[in-house]
């Protein structure tokens, strides 16, 4: 009897270790006005890239994964291109943007990508985070989106999307 304890303890142990290698970490807030909104035009702005590699589609892939992530939800959204509204306010700016494009609300964000460690253990972190702004220009919620593996990875870049679209949406359809 002690060998299947032992191995039962051993394959708990695995279990454990493998489960956490891997897991993204992801948390979304949005304000308590929002809960209810049904947004008809979500509007995808720009995701701003910090990373020391070159990968200049890592930002646009993004981007098409969120529009892909709504769409398969049944909602509407629109990937806009960068334009210059630099001697405006960050508020101003959104709600311009929602306003020349017929947005209920604007996702934009940061794509940061790290790397640390020697050569044989170089290690990759991925952190994206997402600024949620209403019609009127207001943050209307904040999130992030952390994992240890490349942020040029197909799969980071769809799992966060669909974590965020899937976590946005259904704060929206909660009722207050």
């Amino acid at each position: 009897m002690g060998t299947v304890k032992r191995k039962i303890i051993i394959l708990a142990i695995l279990t454990a270790a493998l489960s956490a290698v891997g897991c993204a970490d992801f948390d979304l807030h949005v304000k308590e006005e929002t809960r209810g909104l049904k947004p008809a035009v979500i509007l995808i702005g720009h995701f701003e890239i910090r990373n020391m590699n070159y990968d200049p589609y890592v930002s646009e892939e993004f981007r098409d994964a969120l529009k892909y992530a709504f769409f398969r939800r049944g909602y509407n959204s629109v990937s806009l291109k960068n334009t210059d509204l630099s001697d405006l306010t960050e508020t101003e700016c959104a709600a311009k943007t929602c306003a020349d494009n017929n947005g209920d609300i604007l996702v934009t964000g940061v794509i940061s990508q790290r790397e640390s460690g020697f050569l044989a253990d170089r290690k990759t972190n991925t952190l994206i985070t997402f600024t949620i702004y209403n019609k009127t220009g207001t943050v209307a919620g904040k999130g992030f989106y952390h994992v240890d593996q490349s942020a040029g990875d197909e799969t980071v870049r769809r799992d966060a999307a669909d974590k965020f679209v899937s976590e946005l949406l259904d704060t929206f359809e909660r009722v207050k």
